[in-house]
């Protein structure tokens, strides 16, 4: 009994530690918890103007307290001259200001110099911003950082008990200007007719972009308006008609401008890597971003029928990366405007994913990833908990002069992807986010090879989500091992009809109609499937998300996929084909000797 009086009484004083703790949250309080030198003490010894500053703000306990934070610094000199452009001493600031000047300058994040890239830092500081940093150098060829497009970090990476320090020569201030605001500033000169329309529908501009978000806006030079034979509203109208039929011209311009408005803050370290698309003001119209080398191109499309080359992000404009109070704004090299497109067939080759095409093996060479490794755009849940299951990365041979290609091996772009589906073992789960669908209607295929002797193994279920909808499970569950049928056209003899080459005949309509398959690769085989999961309906264009659930399993097999294809319900289910390196191959092609592979 003795003992249990001393054990609730131990419960009960470490329980009112921790509810104290989280009551405060560290806030004007001091606590020591290491005998290493704190982000404080350093600044007690070196930075004696700054930590008066902290001193007044409720933030000295936390830079005392055992944690993982960054703190830039500015150095004695910087904090005088700013308090003397402010016209007031250290101790006439309130707790409030303090607050603010100090909280501005921590990250609650370890992020030493080598994780610095140009643009936004990799955590917003603790109010809630982006800082910036930039490489730049002097006449002299001294390399140094710019922070925030302000100050000069003059010593990096003081490494200390709870976090990192940073010193710079000014202080850093969070942004004044509203994006609207900054609009209204940019230099006339360069910019009038941007800053004209957006002067001119300030009332509905105000209306657009509440509060509630942050946003990205798209500005253009008079130049970009120019290159397009626009050098007024009136002008502006005309192009805008020919794109926009029937809208009233008051709604052309209003949309015109909302386009330029995305939702959310997207720096340029946002949009490097892979396809991206964020939604615009304007309902169910986004913008998408591509990387083309190291540029970052906007709105580049692509399908059977058209191809638009898009407009250059200016990654080295002043007014790219610029952040404001209520989000960051963006230059680019052309004219942004709406395009009323329609849905169009996408064939997702699940190998893209950023991680794999930026290694060297891609598409070169057969290479294992590990399955956490693999975590953009693309996730896998496993029944091992900590475990990080190998994902293989397969590539076939493709040079023209392979005598060993054979039809089983009819991999688009002759890359795989392959990993094991099993319950208490390996993958459970996956899901893909999805190139850029535009709103429509369309039927989804599952692209794959069929590996082992067994007709059984894991069925899986579909789920297509995109957000603001409910979920839609497809109609149809994938037995991913099963072996397809190639249906053959016959005559009234029973024997299988040849076209004019001699080539057996498929007959395509059947096997879709009655079995729920079809052929996608152009030269039929026994191994590379393609099944219909069901149709979806896409509502807003945009980048969605398909998952896959192990309902089932049968065996402990390596699974290879190739690819999804998503395509307009009321489109050609079956043509135009592919060869091996991505060609679309249509009903009247070639001779099928000219057809990739060859051999």
């Amino acid at each position: 009994m003795k003992n249990n009086i001393l054990l609730n009484t131990f419960w009960g004083v470490l329980s009112l530690f921790f509810l104290n703790a989280c009551e405060d949250s560290l806030m004007g309080s001091v606590y020591q918890t290491t005998s290493e030198q704190m982000l404080d003490e350093y600044m007690d010894e070196h930075l004696g103007e700054f930590l008066k500053i902290v001193h007044k703000s409720d933030y000295r306990g936390m830079l005392h307290a055992y944690g993982a934070y960054t703190c830039l610094a500015p150095t004695d000199e910087a904090v005088r001259k700013f308090m003397e452009k402010e016209g007031k001493t250290i101790d006439e600031l309130t707790k409030e200001e303090a607050d603010a000047y100090v909280g501005y300058h921590i990250i609650g994040d370890t992020i030493s110099s080598a994780r610095f890239e140009d643009g936004k830092m990799p955590t917003p500081n603790i109010r809630g911003y982006y800082l910036t940093t930039k490489t730049e150098s002097d006449e002299s060829g001294n390399v140094y950082v710019m922070v925030d497009r302000k100050a000069r970090m003059v010593t990096k990476d003081v490494l200390l008990g709870n976090g990192v320090l940073h010193v710079i020569d000014a202080v850093l201030e969070k942004p004044e200007l509203t994006l609207r605001q900054q609009v209204a500033v940019l230099p006339t000169e360069k910019y009038s007719l941007f800053k004209d329309l957006f002067a001119e529908y300030e009332e509905y501009l105000a209306g657009v972009m509440t509060n509630d978000t942050t946003y990205t806006v798209y500005v253009q030079s008079n130049e970009t308006f120019n290159d397009e034979g626009i050098h007024n509203k009136a002008e502006l109208l005309v192009r805008l008609k020919k794109n926009m039929v029937g809208i009233a011209e008051d709604e052309l311009v209003k949309n015109f401008l909302a386009y330029h408005i995305g939702i959310g803050r997207r720096y340029i370290v946002d949009l490097l890597g892979g396809t991206s698309a964020v939604m615009t003001k304007v309902e169910n119209q986004v913008i998408t971003s591509t990387m083309d080398g190291q540029s970052i191109v906007l709105n580049r499309f692509k399908s059977a029928s058209s191809y638009e080359a898009g407009i250059e992000l200016l990654r080295n404009s002043e007014y790219t990366d610029l952040t404001c109070e209520d989000g960051v704004m963006q230059e680019v090299g052309g004219l942004l405007e709406i395009k009323i497109r329609s849905a169009y067939r996408v064939d997702f080759d699940m190998c893209d994913l950023p991680q794999i095409k930026s290694d060297p093996a891609y598409r070169k060479e057969t290479k294992k990833f590990k399955m956490k490794d693999l975590n953009q755009d693309v996730k896998f849940e496993s029944d091992r908990g900590s475990g990080n299951p190998d994902i293989t990365y397969g590539v076939v041979n493709m040079s023209d002069d392979n005598p060993s290609m054979n039809l089983n091996q009819q991999y688009v772009n002759g890359d795989y992807l392959t990993f094991s589906i099993t319950t208490g073992g390996f993958v459970k789960a996956f899901e893909f986010t999805l190139p850029l669908l535009i709103d429509g209607t369309y039927k989804v295929w599952l692209c794959y090879c069929h590996s082992s002797s067994s007709k059984r193994g894991p069925i899986l279920k579909t789920t297509f989500k995109q957000e603001n909808r409910d979920d839609q499970v497809l109609e149809k569950t994938a037995t991913i091992a099963q072996v397809k049928t190639i249906v053959y056209e016959k005559d009234a003899n029973g024997k299988t009809k040849q076209d004019f080459r001699g080539v057996d005949m498929v007959n395509h309509a059947e096997m879709e109609r009655e079995y729920g398959w079809k052929q996608y690769t152009y030269k039929p085989d026994k191994s590379m499937n393609s099944i219909l999961l069901g149709t979806i309906k896409v509502y807003s264009s945009g980048r969605h998300t398909i998952r896959f659930d192990m309902v089932e399993k049968y065996g402990d097999k390596n699974y290879r996929f190739d690819m999804i294809q998503f395509i307009p319900a009321t489109e050609n289910q079956v043509w135009p084909m592919l060869d091996m390196k991505g060609n679309q191959i249509e009903e009247d092609s070639p001779e099928i000797d000219d057809i990739w592979p060859y051999k």
